[in-house]
């Protein structure tokens, strides 16, 4: 008989536990560069940039 295959899938409720802020170096050092990117990015081409109106309005939020 074959055995069954347990689910790793995280639940729900996994996903939204919180969870500690990371310390990897490699992980720190991707995100700060991302982030120094968008920066860079927002202040080349500000007319990119939507406004906040706009966005909740796609999500449905009120602003």
């Amino acid at each position: 008989m074959a055995e069954t295959k347990q689910d790793d899938t995280p639940t729900i409720e996994d996903m939204l536990r919180p969870q500690p802020e990371s310390t990897e170096p490699d992980y720190l050092a991707w995100r700060d560069e991302k982030v120094r990117a968008a920066i860079e990015h927002s202040r080349k081409h500000p007319e990119s940039l939507k406004p906040l109106r706009d966005v909740a309005k796609k999500y449905g939020l009120e602003y």
